[in-house]
């Protein structure tokens, strides 16, 4: 089934996710297409198809705003869809909660020790000499 929105085909794939995340998969192909001579476009498909239910959702674009919001979607955090907080399709995949993920995160390293590491690691930069070109004069 061709989805022409792009919110459309986000909740759908993410319903499909949340309903077999084991048999759906996820593909994503970009095809450089040539029409005439004066026109070069570039077209990224977005399919997703569940095997045991039988559906797939196919999402066409040239545009790089929806590939970014696409692709986005597919991240650990996910996208805003109707003001609402959607959890990422890959959360679904990795079947680990929200919550879990941003714990381990924020307990591996405090934020002050964090500084201080790069504070005393980063190199000063290296200025290098402006060379004056005479125009003119040889």
């Amino acid at each position: 089934m061709k989805v022409k929105q792009i919110d459309t085909y986000i909740t759908s794939t993410h319903s499909l996710l949340k309903s077999n995340p084991s048999g759906t998969t996820i593909s994503i192909t970009y095809t450089h297409v040539k029409k005439d001579d004066d026109k070069i476009r570039s077209i990224i498909k977005f399919k997703t198809y569940d095997s045991k239910n039988g559906i797939c959702h196919v999402f066409k674009t040239h545009k790089v705003k929806e590939f970014s919001k696409l692709f986005n979607a597919l991240g650990p955090r996910g996208c805003n869809v109707d003001g609402q907080d959607v959890d990422g399709l890959s959360l679904l995949l990795s079947n680990t909660d929200k919550d879990l993920v941003i714990k381990e995160v924020s307990e591996c390293v405090p934020s002050n020790e964090k500084i201080k590491v790069e504070a005393e690691t980063t190199p000063e930069p290296i200025q290098k000499k402006k060379k004056n070109k005479k125009k003119g004069k040889k």
